[in-house]
Formats: structure tokens, C-alpha cells, sequence
């Protein structure tokens, strides 16, 4: 699935910047029909600081001048579960990969 796929099956309700972390609740829609499920990211300090540095939002590793200094956008935010969402997708593919692998070794 591509960034531009994901991002058309998503919207975000809420998003926020907490002292164990970052969440980002969003609804996952298949189609744009369905009334979609509800999903939630949660990160890590440590997760966080390492996704906001890679897009470029911050420099330092200090998630107490991120919680102090940072203002996450709805932008960051839909970012966020974009890389989220397109990680999941790839290891989903790595691991069909690897079963037809096995299936193509057993014939």
C-alpha cells in the first residue's frame, strides 16, 4: 500500500503530547463508505523523539524540551500514522513474501 493509499483511509480525531508519550487516535476507513474503525498510536518518549527527528520537527533527543517546546501539528500527527500505518503494511508484505517462499520450496 502507498503513503498516498493510506492517507486517503484516514483522518484524525485527536492527537497530543503527554509526559509518558505521544498518542494519535485516528479512524482507519477501507472504503470511503464504511464509518471506519477507530485505531490508536501510541509512542514512547523514546519512539517519539526518534520519528519527529527523522521527519525533521526536532533535533534533540530530550522529550522533556519536546513536551515543553514542541507543538504537534495535525500535519505531524496524520505523518505519523502514515510512517505507522506504511511499516505495518510492509512487514504484512515481507511476511507473504516469505510464505510463498515456503510454498514455492514445497512444490
Amino acid at each position: 500500500m502507498t503513503t498516498e493509499q493510506i492517507r486517503k483511509k484516514i483522518h484524525t480525531t485527536g492527537y497530543g503530547i503527554f509526559e509518558n508519550g505521544l498518542k494519535i487516535e485516528y479512524t482507519w476507513h477501507e472504503t470511503r463508505d464504511d464509518t471506519g474503525k477507530l485505531r490508536t498510536l501510541i509512542l514512547t518518549p523514546k519512539e517519539a523523539t526518534e520519528e519527529l527527528k527523522s521527519m525533521g520537527e526536532i533535533e534533540t533527543d530530550d522529550w522533556e524540551w519536546v513536551g515543553d517546546n514542541y507543538i504537534l501539528s495535525q500535519h505531524d500527527a496524520i505523518q505519523l500514522v502514515i510512517r505507522h500505518e506504511y511499516a505495518k503494511s510492509l512487514d504484512n508484505d515481507m511476511n507473504l513474501l516469505e510464505i510463498d517462499k515456503a510454498l514455492d520450496a514445497l512444490k
